[in-house]
C-alpha cells in the first residue's frame, strides 16, 4: 500500500485486520519492498505472522514509508480469505491553488505580489477586449462599404457585364475577318 507522493507530508498509515481464514499475514514497512525492514508483528516472535484476528490491534507505520502486506495460504486448505481496513491519519498537503497562494502571496511581500498579479491580469483582460472591439469594428466597416459582404444579396447577384461595370460603354463586337490578318 503506497500513498501518492506528497499527498500526506506527515502522519501514519493505520491498518486493522478484520478477517483471517486459513492464511498467514506478514506486515512490513519501508521505503521499497527491498527495504521493508520495519517489522509490524513482533509477538510471539520477531516478524511473526498473523493467523488469528485481534480486533483491538491496530498496526501503524509512518507515511514516509510504505506498508507491505504478504499473504500466504496455509498448506492443504481449499478456502482462504482475509479482509483489512486502513486509513491514513495526518494532515493532507495543500492543493495546487493553496500552495500557489502560500508560496506567492503570503509573507512580507505577499500583498505587493498580489497587487502586481492582479494588475497584470487586469491589463490582459483590457487588452483582450480592446482587440475584440477592434476586430468587430473592422468587420462592420467592411460590411458597410462592400456589397459582396451582404449575405442576402450574395446569392442573388449576377456576374458583372460590360454594361454593369460602365453603363456608358458601347459594346462593339468585331469578327476576325473584319480586323484583317495581323499575322503574316
Amino acid at each position: 500500500m503506497s500513498r501518492p507522493a506528497g499527498l500526506y507530508p506527515s502522519g501514519s498509515i493505520e491498518l486493522k485486520i478484520s478477517k483471517i481464514k486459513n492464511v498467514e499475514i506478514y506486515l512490513n514497512g519501508g521505503k521499497s519492498k527491498e527495504d521493508a525492514k520495519i517489522v509490524m508483528v513482533k509477538e510471539p516472535k520477531e516478524n511473526a505472522s498473523l493467523t488469528e484476528i485481534d480486533p483491538s490491534k491496530t498496526f501503524n507505520v509512518p507515511v514516509e514509508n510504505s506498508l507491505f502486506i504478504t499473504v500466504l495460504p496455509m498448506k492443504n486448505v481449499e478456502e482462504t480469505s482475509f479482509e483489512i481496513e486502513y486509513q491514513i491519519v495526518g494532515t493532507p498537503a495543500p492543493g495546487f491553488i493553496e500552495e500557489f497562494y502560500i508560496k506567492n502571496f503570503t509573507g512580507p511581500d505577499g500583498f505587493r505580489t498580489l497587487i502586481v498579479f492582479g494588475a497584470c491580469a487586469g491589463c490582459l483582460v483590457i487588452l483582450f477586449f480592446a482587440c475584440l472591439c477592434i476586430c468587430v469594428s473592422q468587420c462592420r466597416n467592411r460590411k458597410k462599404g462592400d456589397p459582396t459582404y451582404d449575405m442576402n444579396k450574395v446569392h442573388s447577384m449576377k456576374p458583372p457585364t460590360p454594361n454593369t461595370l460602365n453603363p456608358h460603354a458601347e459594346i462593339k463586337l468585331e469578327s476576325f475577318s473584319e480586323r484583317g490578318s495581323d499575322h503574316g
